[in-house]
């Protein structure tokens, strides 16, 4: 017979649960098989139990399509039998026959009958809700606790024919129950409560009580106060992350009951009336235990005078119809968030073209929670100055499908994992990269690609959730690509800058040199280095060993020169050093402005040199001052050929000391780690220990633009720090001194690296929570629609 089509929803739902459930029942017998192996008394029993895990490897596919056909038709044989003939769906006969079947057929039959008596007990609430509700809707036949079709009868004995599927012996096969059993029927709660709630919410008998539920009545104890809701709201959100690490931890499912319940509280105190009139108890409204349904009404029921409400299927082809509609997602450029109200007004004008209705229903209220909630997450996320506004405008246009998924599964405020709140990370995580527009004809291959993600759930997404797990997969591969291109060149430029640093640092360690000079090769030369590393492809080259030369050059031609050999070569080096350094900033468009600078205390210090030095005189032995400085670049003479002594080469004492106190002070040097506790920084001691991997979100102060990082790699001697975004491109690269300043000015700051959804959701929250804390009285702040 045809069946209602709310009938079939309830079908689908229940496998769409099931469906669910399988990978983590299936990834447990790998893991208890491999278990029992490891423990095995003996080879043979060892041998056994890898076998089987490997048959369940290779047919895990087949048992699950199996399982889905045998679940189709025992659901259609229960609506097409006989109330009356219970053991119709028996695969291994009653077991007061026992005589006739083997011993394996009967321990086998055992396991079924012990897992179903185990699953009707505990959802005995549920199936008694559900067989009545079925009831109702099936005119052509009575149905009972004995043909309901999703009773656990039938969801167990469904999986007979996947287990069929397998060669294994007895022990195997009541290991697999056993792990079925506890993977799969005893979390079936969450599959009942969504079968229930979607029923009310259509309308259908929301008032059945059971024998449990007016005992609890007549208990009833007062309402939970706010404290004890958002108390509940913080412990399910702490439990996320644990609940997704084991494959036996259920979802923290509870979330959006709680979220409603806030919701519904925040509407009593500013004195807004919910959808559908003022609301009822929980049990008076038919509820899920789960929350996650509105009162509804059906005339049928004798419950005439209560407001009906739109089945969720109505309302989700609804929201189809709407996700395609140009008019009411505005211009493709668009950033701001769907309003609320226009949405509810616009599904309520979508579902009467579509289905004729007289205006007696309405938007129940698990579905307007859903509407509200989502409003406000797109609010934060539409708001949030770290995606570009490309892709914010593409993330604008998946406010719709998104609002379906969460009325389709309400999973996804709870569960971190979940495809679609994955795939909307992301997106946002994209758009924190710099994302530019047309370069030389060339569209961004990153904001294409969100564009196709798009464009594919507007067109393709009806109420399967699958779609987003496919582009998910697609999307995170693009990004893979991606990165894994800019990783090698990451890899070269960390072998750079190693390079450079190891170069740098045996040149100006232990060694007396000008502040001045020591400055300008740890900040300007490492990035002359770093360039031609780069582009020459390594440390082989000319280039590179010319550069090499010119800081040897440097360092020798700041020395205090003390015989006239010394001052004849420094002559002839001076315009090679200069040459040299004025080629190697241009190479890297270094400022003229400082260049010139940086030439004119180059003078005066080689001016200082051919003077003797008088500073550094001081310091050296007597029988030194004949004698020509160590490292010069050409060959000398001694100091015998036309040599002078040092009292005849200097200057006056106290101006010469004068001059290079002046040339300390002008030095611009790079801050290296001596001496940084002495900075007046609250900052200095957690820039001075950050570790690799640590965010830091940087603000452009002329654009306010922000960009974030993280620390790829650091420099203990150079003070060096280096950021990349997640596609492993250079955000900043800065001393430790600029960052630090950055960090004082306001212009950096060391972030979580927390998803925007999950961002998204502590917002909402905190929203409502500072509503209901209010009491009302700060209405204009509440985040509601």
């Amino acid at each position: 017979m045809p069946l209602p089509a709310l009938v079939v929803a309830t079908r689908r739902t229940a496998k769409h649960h099931l469906k669910k459930r399988l990978p983590a029942f299936f990834s447990q017998v790998d893991d208890s098989l491999f278990a029992l192996a490891d423990k095995a008394e003996n080879n043979q029993l060892q041998n056994l139990y890898f076998d089987a895990m490997r048959e369940v490897r290779l047919k895990k596919d087949a048992m699950a399509s199996a399982y889905r056909s045998r679940l189709d038709a025992l659901f259609n044989e229960s609506l097409g039998g006989s109330a009356a003939q219970p053991d119709t769906l028996e695969e291994l006969g009653p077991l007061d026959q026992v005589g006739l079947v083997g011993d394996e057929q009967l321990e086998e039959s055992l396991a079924l009958t012990n897992m179903i008596s185990s699953a009707e007990t505990q959802y005995r609430e549920a199936l008694y809700a559900l067989t009545a509700r079925l009831d109702f809707l099936i005119d052509d036949q009575e149905i009972g606790k004995d043909n309901n079709p999703l009773r656990p009868h039938v969801i167990c004995h469904a999986f007979t024919a996947a287990v069929d599927e397998l060669d294994s012996d007895l022990r195997i096969r009541l290991v697999i129950y056993k792990l079925f059993d506890k993977h799969v029927v005893q979390q079936l709660d969450d599959m009942y409560s969504a079968i229930n709630a979607d029923l009310v919410a259509a309308g259908v008998l929301p008032r059945i009580k059971t024998p449990a539920q007016r005992s609890a009545e007549r208990n009833a104890s007062t309402p939970r106060s706010e404290s004890d809701i958002i108390a509940e709201i913080a412990s399910a959100m702490s439990q996320q992350e644990g609940a997704e690490t084991s494959a036996d931890a259920p979802p923290a499912g509870n979330l959006f009951a709680s979220l409603q319940q806030m919701l519904s509280q925040q509407r009593g105190l500013t004195g807004a009336v919910p959808a559908g009139g003022p609301p009822l108890a929980a049990d008076q409204a038919g509820m899920a235990p789960n929350g996650a349904a509105g009162i509804g009404g059906n005339a049928g029921d004798g419950t005439a005078g209560i407001a009906l409400y739109y089945a969720p299927q109505d309302i989700v082809s609804a929201l189809s119809s709407l996700q395609g509609d140009s008019r009411l997602q505005g211009p493709q450029d668009a950033e701001q968030p769907l309003d609320a109200n226009l949405i509810k007004a616009s599904l309520t004008q979508a579902i009467t073209r579509q289905t004729g209705d007289d205006g007696k229903r309405q938007i129940g209220q698990a579905d307007t929670d859903a509407i509200d909630i989502v409003s406000m997450l797109f609010d934060f996320i539409l708001d949030d100055p770290h995606i570009a506004d490309d892709i914010k405008a593409l993330i604008a246009r998946l406010q719709i499908p998104l609002l379906k998924v969460a009325i389709i599964d309400k999973e996804f405020f709870a569960r971190k994992t979940h495809p679609a709140r994955q795939l909307l990370n992301e997106l946002a995580y994209a758009g924190v990269e710099d994302i530019e527009g047309e370069d030389d004809g060339v569209r961004n291959p990153t904001l294409q690609m969100v564009e196709y993600v798009v464009e594919r759930i507007l067109n393709e997404f009806e109420d399967d959730p699958e779609l987003f797990a496919t582009l998910l997969d697609e999307f995170t591969r693009f990004v893979e690509e991606e990165r894994e291109a800019n990783r090698l060149a990451e890899e070269m430029l960390e072998q750079a800058r190693d390079t450079v640093a190891n170069e740098i640092r045996q040149r100006v360690e232990g060694q007396n040199i000008p502040p001045f000079i020591r400055a300008l090769l740890i900040d300007a030369w490492k990035d002359v280095l770093n360039h031609i590393y780069l582009r020459d492809g390594g440390s082989q080259g000319t280039a590179w060993e010319t550069a090499l030369k010119v800081a040897d050059d440097l360092i020798w031609s700041v020395q205090p020169k003390l015989v006239v050999s010394e001052r004849q070569s420094l002559v002839r080096v001076i315009p090679r050093v200069l040459n040299g350094l004025r080629d190697g900033l241009t190479l890297i468009d270094y400022d003229r402005a400082v260049t010139e600078r940086i030439f004119d205390k180059l003078e005066e210090l080689h001016l200082a040199s051919l003077r003797g030095g008088v500073g550094a005189v001081q310091n050296l032995p007597a029988d030194a001052e004949n004698k020509p400085a160590s490292g010069s670049p050409e060959e000398h003479t001694p100091a015998g050929n036309g040599g002078e002594t040092a009292a005849e080469a200097s200057a006056p004492r106290d101006e010469a000391d004068e001059f290079i106190e002046e040339i300390i002070l002008a030095s611009t040097q790079a801050m290296d780690w001596d001496g940084w506790e002495q900075l007046d920084s609250e900052y200095a001691e957690l820039v001075k220990d950050m570790t690799l991997g640590t965010w830091v979100e940087f603000i452009d102060p002329e654009t306010e633009k922000r960009s974030r990082g993280k620390l790829a790699w650091k420099c203990d001697f150079t003070g060096e720090y280096t950021f990349v975004d997640r596609k492993y491109k250079v955000v900043a690269d800065l001393t430790f001194k600029k960052l630090l300043d950055k960090f004082d000015l306001g212009q950096a700051q060391i972030v979580d690296d927390v998803p925007l959804f999950d961002r998204a959701l502590d917002s909402v929250i905190s929203g409502i929570k500072r509503a209901m804390e209010g009491k009302g009285e700060g209405r204009e702040e509440t985040p509601m629609h």
